[in-house]
C-alpha cells in the first residue's frame, strides 16, 4: 500500500536539510537590523497541529543530530527562551477549531463559540465545519483549475464569521490605530481564518484540488501578485518520494533507554493498510494528481511549503518593517495528519518532527534576517495533544482500546426507542458528544431531561467509556472533568450528552492516533516564548492555559487586552 501515499524530500527536502547546515553558527541575533532594538516589530506565533510538550524531551537526541549537535528550532525555543512546563488547551474537547481559536483570541471556547472542528448550527440544524463560510468563494491563483478563469466559481470559502469574539490579530490592529499588519498561513482552512482575524492583512491555507496556497473572498477579491507568483513556482510537487532522515535502527538508538524505542515497531489496523514502509511517493500511477495534492498535506513537505510561503509574506508584505507592531502566525498542520494515519509513536512521525525541527529553524533564521531577534518575539505552541496508540499503551501493561462509536451511538438509539418508541430521538454522535434532536422530544410531548438520563445510562454500558455528563452537570459541576467541559461548552453548538473515554481508550477506529477527550495527555500543550523582551533559559512551573497567550502578549506590548479574553497574562512570569 505504499503506492497509495505521500511524497518528501528529494531535491527540495535535500536543499532546506542543508541550508540550515549552511548557516548553523549564525547567530540569531541581526544586530544590522534598522531602529531601536528595544523596539518590537513583529510577532511570530508558531503553531503545531497535535503536539505533546514531552516530544522535545523524548525526540531531543534526534533533534540535536547535526554536525555540531547545536540545539535547533524548537530546542532552541524552549531552552533559550521562557519554557512553561504545565500549559494545557482553554477547555475541552481538545480539537484543532477550538485550540487554534483559543490561542487566537484569548478566549475559551465557551466565550469565542468554536467548540469543535464540526459543530452543531440551530439555524439550519446540521452540523457545519467550523471555518466554512458558504456566502463567501474560495479564491485561487487563476488558471490552477481548469475552466475556471478567477477559481472560485461554485467553491465555497472559509472565514472567521462564527467566532463570537475578538480576534488577538484585530485587538493588536486597534490597539495600533490601524498600523499593525497581520498574516495567517497554514495547511488547514481552520488554522488561518481563526488567527488572522476578521481584517486580516493575509489569511492563507492549502488548497487540496490544486496544490497551491489560497485564501476566500472574506479577506480578499484576489490574491496578492507575489501569491499568485509564489504558487506558479511552488505548487505541490508529486515528484518526490519520502524517505526517512535515518533508518529505524538509528532512530530507536536515539531513543534508546526509552519505552517508546520499540514503540517505533508497533503498528496500529489503520497504520498497516497506509504504512506499506518508505520510500513513499505521490505520483502512483494508481493516483489522481488531485489525491496526490490530498496526500501532500500528509507530509513533512506540507510544512516546507508554509515555511517558504511564511517567509515571502514577511518579505512582500514587509512585516516588521512598518510604524506598528505586526503579526504572522505559522501553523504546521503535517504532524496532526501525520499522526493520525500512522500514530504518534510511528517513525513516519519522529521523522516529521526531525524535519520540521530543521524548518522551524529555517523559518526563525529567516525572520530575523529581515526584521532582527531584538524585534522579533516568538511563540511556540499546540492546538492540543494526542494521546498513545492503544496498541503502544498496552505493550506499556495500561488497559487500552478503540472505543465503536458507531456501536455507542446504536446503543443510546436502541434504550430511547425502547423507552420512548421509534423515533429519530438521536440526532448525531460527534466529537464525544451525543446530539439529541429537541423538537422530536418536543413535537412527541417527551421530556427531554429524562432522555438524558436514559442516553447516559445506555453509553455508560459501552466498552470503553469511564462516564457520562450531562449538559446541567458540566454547568453546573465543579469537579475537573465539567470545568474542562464547561471551558468548551456552548448552549447552542454543543450537545447534551459528554462521553468520557477512559484514559488509553480512542474514539476513533478509522485513525491510528486521536485526541479530542479531556484527559492529560490531550489536554498538554508546549508552551515557550523567546526573542523581544524574554529572559533567557527561564522555566515556569506556574499553571498555564492557551487562552493566557494573547493577553500575554498584549500586555508585554503595554496594550489592553479587551473584555472578551478569558486568559490571563503570564508577562510576569516572563520579565
Amino acid at each position: 500500500m505504499k503506492k497509495l501515499l505521500i511524497g518528501l524530500l528529494g531535491v527540495g527536502g535535500f536543499y532546506w536539510s542543508c541550508a540550515i547546515h549552511e548557516d548553523r553558527m549564525e547567530s540569531l541575533v541581526n544586530d544590522e537590523t534598522e531602529g531601536s532594538p528595544g523596539k518590537p516589530r513583529l510577532v511570530v506565533q508558531i503553531m503545531v497541529d497535535q503536539m505533546r510538550p514531552d516530544y522535545l524531551d523524548r525526540f531531543r537526541k534526534a533533534l540535536l543530530h547535526d554536525a555540531e549537535g547545536r540545539e535547533i528550532g524548537m530546542l532552541r525555543l524552549k531552552s533559550e527562551g521562557v519554557w512553561f512546563t504545565n500549559a494545557r488547551t482553554a477547555g475541552a474537547p481538545s480539537v484543532t477549531a477550538a485550540g487554534h481559536a483559543s490561542v487566537c483570541t484569548g478566549a475559551s471556547p465557551s466565550k469565542h463559540g468554536i467548540v469543535a472542528n464540526a459543530m452543531f448550527d440551530s439555524e439550519t440544524e446540521r452540523f457545519i465545519e467550523a471555518a466554512s463560510d458558504s456566502s463567501v468563494s474560495l479564491v485561487r491563483t487563476p488558471g490552477v483549475v481548469g475552466g475556471d478563469p478567477l477559481s472560485r466559481v461554485h467553491v465555497k470559502g472559509s472565514s472567521p464569521r462564527k467566532l463570537r469574539t475578538e480576534n488577538f490579530a484585530d485587538a493588536l490592529r486597534t490597539r495600533m490605530l490601524g498600523k499593525s499588519k497581520a498574516v495567517a498561513v497554514s495547511i488547514k482552512d481552520r488554522g488561518a481564518v481563526f488567527c488572522g482575524g476578521s481584517k486580516a492583512t493575509g489569511a492563507y491555507w492549502y488548497d487540496s484540488k490544486s496544490g497551491t496556497m489560497a485564501s476566500s473572498t472574506h479577506f480578499v477579491e484576489e490574491l496578492p501578485k507575489w501569491v499568485n507568483s509564489f504558487n506558479k513556482k511552488n505548487s505541490a510537487d508529486l515528484n518526490q518520494a519520502w524517505t526517512p532522515l535515518y533508518t529505524k535502527a538509528e532512530y530507536k538508538s536515539f531513543l534508546e533507554g526509552s519505552k517508546f524505542a520499540d514503540a517505533l515497531d508497533v503498528r496500529s489496523y489503520i497504520s498497516k493498510r497506509f504504512g506499506g514502509g518508505f520510500p513513499i511517493v505521490l505520483n502512483d500511477e494508481e493516483m489522481s494528481k488531485v489525491q496526490g495534492y490530498e496526500m501532500f498535506k500528509r507530509t513533512p513537505f506540507a510544512s516546507q511549503m508554509l515555511v517558504d510561503f511564511a517567509l515571502q509574506a514577511v518579505s512582500k508584505e514587509k512585516l516588521g518593517r512598518g510604524d506598528g507592531v505586526d503579526f504572522l502566525h505559522v501553523s504546521f498542520s503535517a504532524p496532526d495528519t501525520v499522526g493520525h494515519l500512522y500514530g504518534p509513536e510511528s517513525i513516519e512521525l519522529i521523522d516529521t518532527y526531525v524535519r520540521l525541527n530543521r524548518q522551524i529553524e529555517s523559518l526563525m533564521r529567516g525572520v530575523v534576517r529581515r526584521v532582527g531577534k531584538d524585534k522579533t518575539l516568538f511563540v511556540l505552541t499546540a492546538d492540543h495533544g494526542v494521546q498513545h496508540m492503544p496498541e503502544v499503551s498496552r505493550s506499556f501493561g495500561q488497559e487500552s482500546g478503540r472505543l465503536n462509536s458507531t456501536e455507542l451511538k446504536n446503543r443510546v438509539k436502541a434504550a430511547l426507542a425502547a423507552e420512548f418508541g421509534e423515533g429519530k430521538w438521536v440526532r448525531d454522535y460527534q466529537t464525544d458528544q451525543i446530539y439529541l434532536n429537541e423538537s422530536v422530544f418536543a413535537e412527541n410531548g417527551v421530556d427531554l431531561e429524562r432522555g438524558i438520563e436514559i442516553a447516559q445510562e445506555a453509553a455508560e454500558q459501552q466498552e470503553g467509556v469511564q462516564t457520562t455528563l450531562s449538559r446541567a452537570d458540566v454547568q453546573f459541576g465543579f469537579n475537573d472533568l465539567a470545568e474542562n467541559l464547561k471551558r468548551g461548552f456552548d448552549e447552542e453548538r454543543s450537545g447534551h450528552v459528554f462521553v468520557i473515554g477512559k484514559p488509553g481508550w480512542l474514539s476513533t477506529r478509522g485513525m491510528a492516533g486521536n485526541h479530542g477527550s479531556v484527559h492529560p495527555d490531550d489536554l498538554g500543550i508546549p508552551l515557550a516564548f523567546f526573542g523581544w523582551g524574554v529572559p533567557k533559559g527561564k522555566v515556569v512551573e506556574t499553571p498555564a492555559r492557551a487562552d493566557d497567550i494573547a493577553p500575554t502578549i498584549l500586555d508585554m506590548l503595554g496594550l489592553s487586552s479587551g473584555g472578551d479574553m478569558t486568559g490571563i497574562s503570564r508577562a510576569n512570569e516572563l520579565r
